[in-house]
């Protein structure tokens, strides 16, 4: 048995009963957000450890009302997320894309078009000045401080000045704006619109907060009928700056790996109301005391048969 310390990951392996055969060494074309998919996704959450000092932020990246063609949204998304961590080298993701109908706009209203979630560790409340020169999003130093720029196309088609601000050497800039301008910066339409509107920023406070966004906008599943099913639909980049918790593994006969089984399916069901079934060599619980479940398998290792 394995359990995350400070996590919520509790997983019972069984070696040799029905386990998958190796990858080959080519992967497969992704064809949509499987259940088997969601269940990694869900497991990868679930190692990483909560609490105090260690909460993310969650950040939704929309496209505009223009939305890139299906080849080019992986790249964009990968583009912006290098430019994240160039900026603060302390970042860590989870990613997911979902799928949803544009309610707004004209070109793509009514259509099912694709947006990014991230879980986020490791960003300041504040950023620190730096330079940054891009096509649509400059900063420079300037005598009185720093010159922040954003570019747009204007009605003929050519750059213009969206916004420019002269802030003091000593303002505290929320990344709430750098943040925007990174993601509007990567997707490179010129579109003011994007800039003001394409993304979302929340401080998740809680546990329980975690497991809402994970559950509503990260743990949907989708089949590969979109013309924007193409690439990846979830990811981890920068795996060590996420927080994640202290593996610890317990070794069982099999015969008390069965027993623990049972017990886990006994109190999904006890909880939740539904049965478990097994169709592999890995049994998965979600839990907030994974404590007491280590303390269990303890126990059964140490009594006799």
């Amino acid at each position: 048995m394995e359990v995350w310390k400070d996590a919520f990951l509790v997983q019972v392996r069984r070696p040799g009963l029905g386990e998958p055969p190796p990858n080959s060494a080519r992967r497969s074309t992704v064809g949509g957000f499987s259940a088997k998919s969601r269940l990694r996704l869900m497991v990868t959450v679930n190692k990483v450890a909560m609490g105090e000092g260690r909460m993310p932020l969650f950040l939704t990246c929309t496209f505009p009302d223009a939305v890139p063609v299906p080849k080019d949204v992986p790249r964009l998304w990968d583009n912006f997320c290098r430019a994240l961590e160039r900026c603060f080298p302390r970042v860590g993701l989870i990613w997911k894309k979902e799928l949803k109908t544009r309610l707004s706009g004209v070109q793509s209203v009514g259509k099912t078009v694709p947006h990014f979630h991230a879980l986020a560790w490791g960003l300041p409340e504040v950023v620190p000045w730096q330079e940054r020169r891009g096509k649509w999003f400059r900063v420079r130093r300037v005598p009185d401080g720093w010159r922040w720029q954003v570019f747009a196309l204007g009605e003929d088609g050519q750059r213009v000045v969206e916004q420019d601000i002269v802030f003091p050497e000593t303002t505290e800039f929320p990344f709430r704006m750098w943040f925007s301008a990174l993601w509007y910066e990567a997707v490179g339409t010129g579109d003011a619109r994007h800039y003001r509107a394409g993304t979302n920023l929340s401080a998740v406070k809680s546990v329980a907060g975690v497991r809402f966004y994970v559950s509503k906008y990260m743990g949907k599943e989708s089949d590969g009928r979109s013309e924007w099913a193409c690439g990846r639909w979830w990811g981890v980049r920068k795996k060590g700056n996420i927080p994640w918790g202290e593996r610890a593994v317990v070794e069982l006969t099999k015969a008390k790996a069965n027993t623990l089984v049972r017990c886990v399916r006994r109190y999904i069901k006890a909880t939740r109301g539904k049965k478990v079934k097994l169709l592999g060599s890995t049994v998965n619980l979600f839990t907030g005391d994974s404590a007491q479940w280590r303390r269990l398998a303890e126990w059964l290792a140490r009594v006799t048969s």
